[in-house]
């Protein structure tokens, strides 16, 4: 009997030393949306009613920025592990407040797993 209390002792504090969540921050950035975009064509408005607001904004706002995060971490006894996806969407809009350029880049965040 005192083995099992032993073992229900020692399995409480090693799985009470796991800790898992989920991280979600920004509104995700889909293909179709994406493909919306038309340098020449598409209004700071059109962005605005796809994307919503901005993470930031710079210039004056002819440059709008739009970040998205998804993914797990694991914690084991202070020991973690992060399993991120990152999109970010950079917007450049000329005088006219029509979109210039865009660019998308995919990634992990530095320093994650």
């Amino acid at each position: 009997m005192k083995n099992l209390w032993a073992i229900l002792a020692i399995s409480s504090i090693y799985l009470g030393g796991c800790a898992f969540s989920s991280i979600s921050h920004g509104t995700e950035l889909t293909e179709k949306d994406l493909e919306s975009i038309k340098p020449g064509i598409t209004t700071k408005k059109d962005i605005y009613r796809t994307f919503g607001e901005p993470t930031k904004s710079l210039e004056n706002g002819s440059l709008l920025f739009y970040s998205w995060t998804r993914g797990d971490q694991q914690a084991f006894l202070g020991m973690g592990a992060t399993d991120t996806v990152t999109k970010s969407l950079m917007i450049e809009f000329d005088s006219e407040n029509i979109v210039k350029d865009h660019r998308l880049t995919r990634g992990s965040p530095v320093g994650s797993n």
